[in-house]
């Protein structure tokens, strides 16, 4: 299994362990890696997660001979919905997210660490919602023609 799918699957398998009795604010309802019309979920599936990759920036030189040193945006995307207090709700499952990604920074032994990054918020499908974009720092390296 290529490093980046690695850690994307490690980032779903971490996502799925938001619980309020594991010590967050919040029951995950849904972790996935495939893109979602967020108007129809139902209510036992929020907050939902989405974990995707963005850039994926690869250093042309060797790093310890054979090996390539990559710098993966990883996103995760989230939604939350509230009838009240909807802001503060998004900042608690941002929260969230981040204490989870935190966890295991290696993500399985795959990277050498996580960063949390640039959280970038926006409205959701209806005045109820809100989503953001949580973007993460993964470094990892892998041998040179086998990623």
């Amino acid at each position: 299994m290529a490093k980046r799918e690695a850690i994307l699957v490690n980032t779903v398998t971490t996502l799925g362990n938001i619980t309020v009795p594991g010590g967050y604010n919040n029951n995950i309802g849904l972790v996935t890696r495939e893109p979602k019309d967020w108007v129809n979920l139902k209510p036992s599936e929020l907050p939902a997660a989405w974990a995707l990759w963005a850039p994926d920036v690869r250093e042309s030189k060797d790093v310890q001979g054979h090996n390539i040193l990559s710098t993966l945006t990883l996103r995760i995307r989230g939604i939350v919905y509230a009838k009240t207090a909807l802001e503060t709700e998004l900042n608690k499952f941002t929260e969230d997210v981040e204490k989870a990604m935190m966890v295991d920074e290696t993500r399985g032994g795959n990277a050498m660490y996580t960063n949390p990054g640039t959280v970038t918020p926006f409205r959701g499908p209806t005045q109820y919602h809100l989503i953001f974009d949580f973007d993460f720092e993964v470094k990892y390296q892998y041998l040179r023609g086998s990623p």
